[in-house]
């Protein structure tokens, strides 16, 4: 693999972020776990910290999510279920963190949760898109 991409942060995952971090520092360590071994690995990073291919989103082959606690260790975290989806350039070369969400708890929860989050997920990255002048846009299927 080249270069590390470059990270890219919505609003809307940032502020999620940061109350995780204050309210829950061992799940916003993990997830900051995920993101460095999503960055350094690339498209060679995968389950059960990272999954390609949501197949909800627009953005299919170049969507994804981080996950915190991977599936194994789900039992000693029955309230946490967390989940940063992300979109990619085509080459690589950027990663859009979208959302960061916990789809343990709510009215979305368990996989319903992508219903509501994937839709979300896949209109920040068409306004981060415009906002950020990304090149190596993924197209929409």
């Amino acid at each position: 693999m080249g270069s590390p991409p470059e990270i890219h942060y919505s609003n809307h995952f940032a502020s999620s972020a940061q109350t995780l971090a204050s309210v829950e520092p061992l799940a916003w360590a993990g997830i900051v776990a995920a993101i460095r071994y999503l960055r350094t690995y690339g498209r060679s990073a995968v389950a059960p910290d990272v999954r390609w291919k949501i197949q909800q989103s627009v953005f299919r082959d170049h969507s994804g999510e981080i996950r915190w606690p991977i599936p194994e260790r789900q039992e000693r975290h029955p309230s946490a279920a967390w989940r940063g989806l992300f979109v990619t350039a085509t080459d690589l070369s950027w990663i859009v963190f979208t959302l960061l969400g916990n789809k343990a708890v709510g009215p979305a929860s368990a996989n319903s949760w992508y219903d509501v989050a994937v839709p979300t997920s896949d209109d920040v990255a068409r306004n981060a898109k415009q906002i950020l002048k990304l090149r190596m846009f993924p197209a929409e299927v």
